[in-house]
């Protein structure tokens, strides 16, 4: 019934649950008492990601600049159980405890990504991005790896795991990596090759953690299929501007990151060269 009230009356319902006594703290309680129950988490987590974006402000734009958000647009008195902090650690816990059930991996991924952007869009929600690395990162995965041809859940993973390497900086790249996130993303780029605004936010997504990670991180683009996904991504949709962009911008990090051949040694300097000169090739076309 929140979650209801919550899609179909926007602010002027998110500003009458907050005046209600303790709703946010209670369904924060009711989350954690059901644990166990993927229904009371898909919908108690579909209460955290609408109240984000009521509460945020105007939409977090897609692409990481700051959307214009009035001065409530910080976290309201009593809502600090559900949003911030907090609610990423409901959706991550919900995450683990769920990985198969698709529904909970459509309310929690978009809920952990709404919590994220508002609080890189000037709200001034508190999220601390040391906290979310490494523990944040491998439940979105697993949710990735779980249900590969949803497109759903594709799309929300991809963008979450953009938002937290854009809020985790360095650390959450080298985690994305090391546990096969990359992977994951080109998986889902693989899996829905005409669903775009996947496309749009797994390129999005390998721009921040090629920006934010180092030589390491471009190695395993390429190592992880990504450099093959992105090519494809870019061949599929020559005309996009979104995917353009973010495709050739990906691109031209890998090439700007992998060292230089001399430094590769025997077959795996061949393959290698091969794999980044062929991404680079795909980038050129028109």
């Amino acid at each position: 019934a929140l979650s209801a009230l919550l899609e179909f009356g926007g602010r002027q319902a998110a500003a009458a649950f907050a005046q209600a006594d303790d709703s946010a703290a209670l369904v924060a309680r009711c989350l954690q008492a059901h644990m166990d129950s993927s229904s009371v988490q898909a919908r108690g987590l579909a209460v955290i990601g609408l109240t984000a974006l009521d509460c945020g402000g105007e939409e977090a734009p897609l692409d990481g600049g700051e959307a214009p958000l009035p001065p409530s647009s910080r976290i309201p008195e009593g809502f600090e159980p559900l949003l911030g902090q907090p609610g990423i650690e409901l959706a991550l816990a919900s995450l683990r405890t769920h990985a198969a059930d698709a529904e909970v991996s459509r309310r929690a991924l978009p809920a952990i990504w709404a919590l994220l952007e508002q609080s890189q869009c000037g709200s001034g929600w508190s999220v601390n991005g040391t906290l979310l690395v490494p523990g944040s990162i491998e439940p979105v995965v697993a949710a990735m790896r779980a249900h590969v041809d949803d497109g759903q859940v594709q799309r929300w993973g991809v963008a979450a795991l953009w938002a937290l390497v854009r809020v985790g900086g360095e650390p959450a790249a080298v985690a994305v990596a090391e546990h096969e996130g990359v992977e994951a993303i080109a998986a889902a780029m693989s899996a829905l090759p005409q669903e775009v605004e996947v496309q749009e936010r797994a390129l999005g997504a390998m721009v921040a953690i090629l920006t934010q990670g180092s030589i390491a991180e471009a190695q395993a683009v390429v190592d992880q299929g990504g450099m093959t996904a992105m090519q494809e991504a870019l061949r599929n949709h020559p005309d996009h501007e979104q995917v353009r962009r973010w495709g050739d911008a990906a691109i031209e990090l890998v090439l700007d990151r992998i060292p230089p051949r001399s430094a590769l040694e025997g077959d795996d300097a061949d393959a290698e060269a091969a794999a980044v000169a062929a991404a680079g090739g795909g980038s050129d076309e028109e």
